[in-house]
This record gives C-alpha cells, structure tokens and sequence, in this order.
C-alpha cells in the first residue's frame, strides 16, 4: 500500500472522528444557549455505530427528556397559573353581598319597586363579571360595571359618600376584571365608614403614552404611618385594604408582571390615594397576555 493511499485513509478516519465530536460539540454549546430545540435539530440523525455514534445518541435522548420535562413543567405553571388567578378573580366580598340582598329585601317591603329593580340590575352586573371566565375586560366593560357597583353604594350610604368617575381613554384596552371594584371598596372603608361628614371618593384614569394610570382617592381620615405601612406589606388585618388591595397587586403582577405599578400613600386627616398603571393591551393581543 503506498504512502498516499495510507495519507487519505488516516484524513478520511480523522474526518469520521474530528466531523461527528465537532457536531456534539456544537449541539452542546447550542444547548447552552438554552435553545434545546435548536440543539436537537443541529444534531440530526444517522449516527454512527461506534463510540461516538453511541455518545451521540445518548445526548439525543438526553434532549429529548428535557424537552419533555420542560413542556410538561411549562404546562403545569401555565395550569397553576391560571387556577392561582381564577381563586383570586372568584373572591367578592360576602358582606357586600349580603348588605345589597338585604337592602333589595327592605326597599321591596317599603314598595320602593323601581328602586329595588335597579339595584338589582346592578347586583347581577357585578355578580356575571365576578364568575365570568374571561380575565380581562376592556376598560369600558371595568368601568360600566364600577357604575352599577357605586349604584348600589349610593344607595347604601345616600349623603355619607359622594363618587365621582372621571375616566379618559381612548382605546380598548384590557384590565383583569374586577380591578376598580375593590379599589373604591377600600375608599369606602378607609374613608366613608370612618367618617361623620359626607366623604368623596374619585375615580380618575388616564391614557398616557405606553400606560393606563388608574388613581382613586377619598378624603377621608387617612391613615398613620404605621398603618400605611402595614397595608404596603399587606400585613394589615383589615376588613378592606388587608385583603382587597392584595388581590388586586397580585393579579396585577399575574397579568404583566413588572411592567405593572402599585402604589398606596396616605396621610392623617388627609385621606388615601391608590395609584395603578398598566401597559397598554389593546383588545386583540389578548391572546398574548393571558
């Protein structure tokens, strides 16, 4: 055998060698890169039956594996997820409703029949939003319903509150459903049961350049630095902000994680502002958010 027919076979067994590890290689460094699919498709198929064949296929089963644990793990996040948020979407205030069954119950025995019949309009309004399925709904569909709840408020406290709404939005853009509700529930705590003078609470939102910001503030009492910050930690045992407000910062961080702000100030005497923003979500992308 001459010298270069012995040359080539040791190129060609180089090539069979240095080809396949190269490949390994690279498909590992592109797993790095946290792409397991793009890895996987690097690999390819056909390998050989020798040591590195054998190495080969082992790291593709390995792939495999991952792929299918990261699916499935992806899948039960999605699934937590969604019951996490469906739990705290379902919570409603059993007193509330409680309060308007009874107040319903006295206006029918007082033959206040078209008063009655209105509110319990709005109660069912504030009922189908709480077990509706959908997790957003436009800032239109939020704010019609924080009406038909501030109806039945009126109601309820006559002079001692006063609400005021004064909402700016030109798009429809997406809010997780039963956002408003409890802000104004908390202004109602915090400030008109507290109160022995008529009590304002305002509702304002805004469409800023990349936001929705949602404030509501009331005139009531306010709240000492102590208290305000055990409502900030949601540590407060509160009939209101102790559970209402967390509610809604969870969902809130659920629905667009950092892209979502949450403030609560107070001062004595002064009353309580709650401040959220959210990034604008225009109705068609829900399909990207949820």
């Amino acid at each position: 055998m001459g010298l270069p027919h012995i040359f080539q076979s040791v190129v060609h067994l180089a090539y069979r060698l240095v080809k396949p590890l190269e490949r390994l290689t690279e498909s590992m460094a592109i797993v790095e890169t946290g792409d397991f699919l793009g890895a996987r498709e690097f690999l390819g198929t056909g390998y050989g039956n020798d040591e590195i064949g054998l190495l080969t296929q082992e790291f593709q089963m390995t792939l495999d594996k991952i792929d299918n644990l990261i699916h499935e793990n992806y899948e039960k996040q999605i699934l937590l997820k969604d019951t996490e948020y469906r739990m705290l979407q379902a919570q409603i205030n059993p007193h509330f409703l409680y309060n308007t069954l009874n107040s319903i119950n006295w206006m029918i025995r007082a033959k206040k029949n078209g008063e009655a019949a209105r509110m319990t309009v709005a109660l069912g309004t504030i009922l189908r939003a709480a077990l509706s399925r959908e997790q957003y709904f436009t800032m239109e569909e939020e704010l019609h319903m924080l009406e038909q709840y501030i109806t039945i408020q009126e109601y309820r406290y006559q002079k001692r509150a006063v609400f005021s709404i004064d909402a700016k939005v030109g798009g429809q853009y997406l809010i997780p459903h039963m956002t408003l509700q409890p802000l104004v529930e908390n202004a109602i705590y915090h400030g008109v049961e507290k109160m022995l003078t008529p009590c304002t609470i305002t509702v304002t939102v805004r469409e800023e350049e990349d936001l929705i910001r949602i404030t509501v503030t009331d005139d009531g009492p306010g709240m000492t630095p102590e208290e305000l910050l055990a409502v900030r930690k949601f540590t407060a045992r509160l009939k209101g902000h102790g559970i209402g407000l967390k509610n809604i910062a969870e969902r809130l961080k659920m629905a667009f994680y950092q892209e979502a702000g949450f403030w609560i100030d107070s001062t004595p005497d002064q009353g309580t502002t709650v401040i959220i923003t959210i990034p604008k979500r225009e109705a068609q992308e829900d399909a990207c958010i949820k």
